[in-house]
């Protein structure tokens, strides 16, 4: 069973990649409120609803690459809409020229 997951583990190695590359310009709340909602909330509300229908151990495993994936997902777009990048330059706390 955990060979069969190990696959899906490239989703959260993005998650931790781009939540960095967020925080490292200083813009820490929101990848925190992403990682918060996508992992923990995503789980908990599995763990209410989606379990009690499937009382199996695979349900309960299943939700590790569905919130993984969901959340990397989130993590890409709030990275590609750049919007965490313009905040930080306008702010000054990134020169993009600086050498």
């Amino acid at each position: 069973m955990f060979r069969h997951y190990c696959q899906f583990y490239i989703f959260f190695v993005g998650i931790e990649v781009l939540a960095g590359a967020i925080r490292a310009t200083g813009d820490s709340l929101i990848p925190t409120l992403i990682t918060a909602a996508g992992i923990c909330g995503l789980r908990i509300l599995w763990i209410f609803f989606v379990v009690p229908t499937n009382h199996h151990i695979g349900t309960v495993l299943t939700v590790y690459p569905v919130t993984w994936f969901l959340t990397s997902f989130v993590f890409t777009i709030y990275y590609l809409q750049g919007g965490w990048l313009r905040r930080q330059t306008d702010y000054g706390h990134i020169s993009l020229l600086s050498v």
